[in-house]
């Protein structure tokens, strides 16, 4: 399996809705299932910063969750690194009837800048990244530690640069962490950073989830008729044979898709 493939599991019907729509959803991180998302990041930070680097408390209220909205967005898909695990196809799977999408993600990060160059025709920013989740927190003090001590290095060369450096760390790594409890998951998270000098800026739309109205931008993940899913994962519950599914990718014009079925066993999928 390639490192690169990033998975969503989906119920069949879900799935297929992507792939007629060929596009992804980029949703406000506040809207999601964990309800400390960014502010648990948030947290360890502003203890950090308080107790070992007193004199950058200044940047504390600039990376603050009450700042989302005003001053940046947080747009994020939610992938898994493992295109077959138990615990993903119970959860997100349909109860291991579903499948799971692997996209490229290299091609998607590609044909993203490509779409924002056609539609703006100069110079741009804002991209899609891809990053593993945080899920160590000893390893996330690492991380924010290194942020400040590379701030207080630089800052006497250029402390407009390394202010907007550091600021940008700060804001990713609260993005990237979540507790221990999530480990599980394995998640691989798209980022899309919105700020007010992203250009040309972002249409987002609104739409209503299980934890509120959300704002959310659509990401195609097909360019010139080449998609960037490389295989799809058939869950241990997929009711249809390998060959009905191929025939309706090749319908949709998806002919070169790997197609696998799971190893994991009915047991593994529903008794968690």
């Amino acid at each position: 399996m390639s490192t690169n493939l990033a998975f969503r599991y989906a119920s069949v019907e879900t799935f297929f809705k992507m792939i007629e729509n060929q596009e992804l959803w980029f949703t406000d991180l506040r809207n999601m299932n964990d309800p400390e998302e960014y502010s648990a990041g948030y947290e360890i930070v502003k203890r950090i910063i308080n107790e070992e680097f007193p004199d950058c408390i200044r940047l504390l209220e600039e990376v603050s969750p009450n700042k989302i909205d005003e001053n940046f967005k947080i747009l994020i898909c939610c992938f898994c690194s493992d295109g077959d695990r138990s615990n993903m196809w119970s959860e997100y799977g349909d109860n291991g009837k579903g499948v799971a999408i692997g996209y490229d993600e290299n091609i998607i990060t590609r044909y993203h800048i490509l779409a924002r160059f056609e539609e703006r025709s100069g110079p741009i920013s804002g991209r899609v990244v891809f990053l593993p989740v945080i899920y160590s927190e000893e390893l996330f003090r690492e991380y924010v530690r290194k942020a400040l001590h590379d701030y207080i290095k630089h800052s006497s060369l250029n402390i407009e640069y390394a202010h907007g450096i550091l600021h940008a760390s700060l804001i990713r790594l609260c993005s990237l962490y979540k507790r221990e409890s999530f480990e599980c998951e394995n998640e691989v998270r798209g980022l899309i950073e919105v700020d007010k000098r992203t250009s040309p800026p972002y249409k987002l739309e609104k739409r209503s989830t299980d934890y509120g109205i959300a704002y959310y931008t659509k990401v195609k993940f097909t360019c010139n008729n080449i998609t960037a899913i490389r295989e799809i994962v058939l869950g241990p519950l997929f009711e249809q044979s390998d060959e009905q599914l191929r025939s309706k990718l090749d319908d949709l014009g998806l002919n070169n898709i790997k197609i696998r079925r799971s190893i994991c066993t009915y047991n593994d999928a529903v008794n968690l």
